[in-house]
């Protein structure tokens, strides 16, 4: 069973890169990139309703 794998950044993240989470996801068998508009490396502090929101549909979507 592969597992899905979310890779959450910020659009203006200097060290975790949208470019780095699409390439990851990518890797990933079942990969998924999001990146969150107008968001830095502190997403999670400055979003953390769309941060939340994401994880709770990713969760759901990886539900059998």
């Amino acid at each position: 069973m592969q597992t899905p794998a979310l890779f959450l950044t910020g659009a203006d993240d200097p060290n975790s890169t949208p470019a780095m989470a699409r390439t990851m996801a990518e890797l990933a068998p079942k990969g998924q990139a999001h990146i969150l508009e107008n968001a830095a490396h502190m997403a999670p502090m400055t979003h953390p309703g769309e941060v939340a929101e994401t994880l709770i549909q990713h969760i759901q979507r990886a539900r059998p």
